[in-house]
């Protein structure tokens, strides 16, 4: 590739035609030294190149977060929680990494209980009004992530269990994330089960043999699964691109590898698919 001099560059950037502006942004995306480029020229005194130079850090800073996810994601050092709070941050790139921790922290120093059981646990997750989307917005892309759930207590059934447990581990008492009948519980240290999706209902006296204990490996999956398909059917292509390319590089592929429209539009005769995929022959 052409290398241009940071010169020619920084003129591109501030050029008040918007198309050279996005030439010059897309050229950097492909050089090896960007970071170097963003430190370099993150303060000049241009306030339309500040705020494409600013533009250019944040692609960077996603960038650092997506390939730091899928780095802990391979070597499996990643707990279900550890995974939330980081895909929280790659998708809400309002939040910085300390102002959302802020938000967790006061939400956690909020969730103190006197005496730890499943009863209060339950009470007080209703009193901040933990539930799930209705059904016309279940799949809300923001509804899958840290930031809506702490701001409005609306959050997938996922997401809440994974809450539920930090307020657990907050109060020295412990929470398992289960799955049964295809819908994930949170199991408690007195082999109770609360129901987020029926206001946290405390089921007594159940065989806890017949709930499957999810890792954080099985959770982690499932979760990155569920925002993918969140994602074509709140229509965000965006997003679909971000994560899926987390989910096919962790997984050793490419995106075109995936169904249309991420991957390539099979030909008539191709695996036995019509175009489009829409059955076999």
């Amino acid at each position: 590739m052409e290398k241009l001099s940071d010169e020619t560059l920084l003129t591109l950037l501030e050029d008040t035609d918007s198309r050279s502006s996005l030439a010059a942004m897309q050229f950097m995306l492909k050089r090896g030294d960007l970071d170097a480029f963003v430190a370099a020229h993150q303060d000049e005194e241009n306030p339309r190149l500040r705020r494409r130079i600013q533009q250019l850090h944040n692609v960077a800073r996603l960038r650092h977060q997506q390939a730091a996810f899928i780095e802990a994601l391979d070597e499996k050092s990643m707990t279900f929680w550890q995974a939330v709070r980081r895909l929280s941050l790659i998708y809400d790139q309002r939040y910085s990494e300390m102002a959302l921790d802020q938000k967790i922290e006061e939400f956690l120093n909020a969730s103190r209980m006197r005496q730890p059981s499943s009863d209060a646990l339950a009470r007080l997750l209703n009193k901040k009004n933990f539930e799930p989307p209705r059904y016309n917005e279940m799949f809300e892309l923001e509804t899958f992530f840290l930031p809506e759930a702490l701001f409005s207590g609306c959050g997938q059934t996922l997401l809440l269990c994974a809450l539920a447990k930090q307020v657990c581990q907050m109060n020295n008492w412990g929470g398992t994330i289960v799955l049964y009948s295809g819908k994930f519980m949170l199991q408690t240290p007195d082999g109770k089960i609360l129901m987020p999706e029926d206001k946290w209902e405390v089921l007594k006296d159940r065989d806890a043999t017949r709930f499957h204990i999810c890792t954080d490996q099985e959770l982690i999956h499932t979760y990155l699964a569920q925002i993918a398909a969140a994602c074509v059917v709140d229509d965000q292509p965006y997003d679909l691109c971000v994560f899926s390319r987390m989910m096919t590089t962790h997984c050793g592929g490419q995106v075109s590898d995936l169904p249309y429209p991420l991957g390539t539009l099979r030909q008539e005769g191709d695996d036995g698919f019509h175009v489009g995929g829409k059955g076999k022959k």
